[in-house]
């Protein structure tokens, strides 16, 4: 239904198979539809990773890209509750998605009104300023050092598979991908809390040597901690206006002959203004750049000590499920049955073991000893279940919360398992 609607859309209010530009860039994959391919019944394979690179859903494509599968994955990340929709050329879906999409089905509104785009952190180099600014993961409150690039990882494994695929079967190949996505999801799982912790350290990191350098950074200009707030508002304010004076293909020639000859009177006197100016555009860019950076590492430290929290919850819940007896159903074999509860002894010994290694992994005390814990995270939840040993980050936190808050801050505890970017 949701595939009919998308093509309902572009028969009536047109589609283009060219590649849409940002700044001097083009983008194969910035398009709202795309040719055929005769020699395939499918042309490759559409990916939504989380921010810990688990797959959650993955879709064949027919055609070549198109923002068509990108929608589909975008309502998709919708429906579990994710925050944030990462993508390549996001700044050319966002206004696709508002226009064409979200302006004539109010039901796929709130795609574009609840959750919020960003580019990955690496793409977002091949993109003009102002979406460096706009769309910027490390300039986003709530995004922790989440890259978006996490599902990079996962192409890198399934481009392995590209040559056996293409001579397989249809179902054949179904097959084969599903198994190794979950085999792939298994893997991040099993080792989870390496990778909570690999996040926490890089945080810590992170906050270490950038403090020093964003310090360096505001006596090199003689500024402030009070001033970043300032720049961050008017380096957004640019970047707007600077969108909002980009002209299209229907722009008259008279019109831009004239914005030629403004342009060119201005670059005469630029020397002279940027030479009167005390800090300039690309410095202030690279100052707020090193603060926001900061700022999500302290975010990142708050969002991996949670999910290390709701990672022992899992752990817990699963194993308690597991514990509780089983009924036997009518006329279910005696050795089955037994089977079964060999299965079960077995996966609680395993995550007896899997608990005591998160435990260790993320530097946990737990103010009781280890059974009389369990109990208490199944019977009171109020009372504090973990004690981080925060020892590593007292030593370089120099830096108070009112030099890093501003009003745009938002509290970074409020975002649980389910707040995950969805890429």
């Amino acid at each position: 239904m949701y595939a009919r609607t998308l093509e309902d859309v572009s028969k009536e209010y047109g589609r283009t198979k060219k590649k849409q530009m940002c700044g001097g860039s083009a983008f194969k994959a910035a398009r709202e539809d795309s040719n055929e391919q005769k020699k395939y019944d499918e042309t490759g394979l559409v990916v939504s990773s989380c921010k810990h690179c688990v797959v959650p859903y993955a879709i064949n494509m027919f055609k070549g890209e198109s923002w068509t599968h990108t929608a589909f994955m975008h309502n998709e990340a919708m429906k579990s509750n994710a925050k944030f929709f990462c993508y390549d050329v996001v700044c050319q879906y966002w206004k696709w998605m508002k226009t064409k999409v979200a302006r004539h089905f109010p039901e796929y509104r709130n795609l574009t009104s609840e959750m919020t785009g960003i580019l990955p952190i690496m793409h977002k180099n091949a993109h003009q300023l102002p979406c460096k600014i706009l769309w910027n993961p490390r300039w986003t409150t709530g995004m922790g050092l989440t890259g978006g690039e996490e599902h990079e990882q996962v192409f890198s494994k399934l481009y392995l598979y590209a040559y056996v695929l293409k001579h397989m079967a249809k179902h054949n190949r179904n097959d084969f991908l599903t198994l190794a996505i979950l085999y792939w999801n298994w893997g991040k799982i099993e080792n989870m809390h390496f990778l909570l912790r690999k996040k926490l350290e890089k945080a810590r990191k992170e906050i270490k040597q950038g403090t020093p350098k964003l310090e360096k950074l505001l006596e090199t200009h003689n500024l402030v901690y009070n001033d970043l707030p300032l720049i961050h508002k008017e380096l957004e304010t640019k970047a707007k206006a600077i969108l909002d004076q980009r002209k299209t293909k229907k722009t008259t020639v008279d019109t831009l002959r004239r914005m030629l000859e403004g342009l060119h009177a201005h670059l005469k006197t630029t020397s002279i203004s940027i030479s009167k100016e005390a800090v300039s555009l690309a410095d202030k860019y690279n100052i707020v750049d090193c603060w926001m950076l900061l700022k999500r590492a302290r975010e990142e430290i708050t969002l991996s000590k949670n999910e290390m929290i709701n990672y022992m919850r899992f752990l817990i819940d699963k194993r308690s499920s597991l514990q509780q007896p089983s009924q036997k159903h009518t006329g279910e074999d005696e050795k089955f049955a037994k089977g079964k509860s060999v299965m079960k002894v077995s996966e609680v010994h395993h995550l007896n073991l899997k608990i005591q290694m998160a435990l260790t992994t993320f530097n946990l005390k737990c103010n009781q000893d280890f059974s009389d814990f369990v109990c208490e995270t199944q019977t009171n939840h109020s009372e504090p279940e973990f004690e981080f040993d925060t020892s590593d980050e007292d030593n370089y936190d120099s830096l108070s919360e009112s030099e890093y808050s501003d009003e745009e801050t938002e509290s970074s505890s409020s975002y649980s398992e389910d707040d995950e970017s969805a890429i």
